[in-house]
């Protein structure tokens, strides 16, 4: 789940404070899936020792995470627009041409140092 949060973001954007949120995301979306699964399970409609319906707890529960899955993907969509400035559409444009120059740097080792593009052999001034 982590790794294909992060694939959703160039290598240059992940910031600590960025790849922290995604680690609280990816936490919260296995919880959310796992409550559902509970809930779907059990139902959403209980009966107690007496013989009463009452709403399932799951219910909140899934209600809180989704929410914090929203809140939490909200803020790491105004972190990148705050971070690279303009509109979302700016922003989604700026993260293809990063994501484009990472994949020409396969070559390469896997870390964040900026490299020269390699020496091609129709090059003049090789």
């Amino acid at each position: 789940m982590f790794t294909e949060l992060c694939d959703e973001f160039s290598k240059t954007e992940l910031t600590a404070h960025k790849i922290r949120l995604l680690v609280m995301l990816a936490r919260d979306l296995v919880a959310v899936n796992r409550e559902q699964v509970s809930l779907a399970r059990e139902g959403v409609v209980l009966i107690n020792s007496h013989g009463n319906a009452y709403p399932n707890p799951r219910t909140k529960v899934c209600s809180g995470l989704l929410s914090a899955i929203l809140s939490m993907r909200r803020s790491l969509g105004i972190h990148t627009r705050a971070l690279e400035g303009g509109s979302n559409q700016n922003a989604a444009v700026r993260r293809a041409h990063n994501k484009r120059n990472e994949g020409a740097r396969d070559d390469y080792d896997d870390n964040l140092i900026a490299f020269p593009s390699p020496i091609r052999e129709d090059d003049d001034d090789a």
